[in-house]
């Protein structure tokens, strides 16, 4: 069987746009692996900061300690530098909740950051997110309620 000259582009052509579309599919799972990687380097670099913060200074792991069981015993600088901790952490916590919601978090890493807040129940988390819940965004704050109403 021959193949006329216009048919046989036509073939070419047809073939050139599958590899293309399937090129494209590779480098967009590439694109993928390397922002959910970038992601979860730079929440992971955002809590070890905190982390080495708190266990170097003896007197903020003093606040942290004491903010988490009593916030309401903590002078007025210090319940001012603990709301500043609280921040961080909750800012990583919602940074990691919209990474997870957009698809540039995987379901493995989310389930670690969403540990992230050890102990939902505190008094200081609970102070925290009665204090300043609202300005967070609406979904994320859904999502803590719910952690509250179904661990507290």
């Amino acid at each position: 069987m021959k193949i006329d000259q216009p048919r046989l582009f036509e073939i070419i052509g047809i073939l050139a746009v599958v590899v293309s579309l399937v090129f494209v599919t590779i480098e967009l799972r590439n694109n993928t692996n390397a922002i959910n990687s970038q992601t979860n380097q730079g929440l992971a670099e955002l809590h070890s900061d905190l982390m080495i913060a708190t266990m170097e200074n003896p007197e903020l792991a003093d606040l942290w300690v004491r903010g988490n069981g009593d916030p309401e015993s903590l002078t007025e600088v210090e319940l001012f530098r603990y709301r500043r901790i609280k921040d961080n952490l909750f800012n990583m916590w919602e940074q990691a909740f919209s990474s997870y919601t957009n698809g540039t978090l995987t379901d493995e890493l989310w389930r670690g950051w969403n540990n992230i807040v050890t102990n939902i129940c505190n008094k200081g988390n609970h102070y925290y997110w009665e204090q300043i819940g609202d300005g967070y965004g609406v979904e994320f704050t859904a999502h803590v309620n719910e952690m509250i109403d179904d661990n507290c």
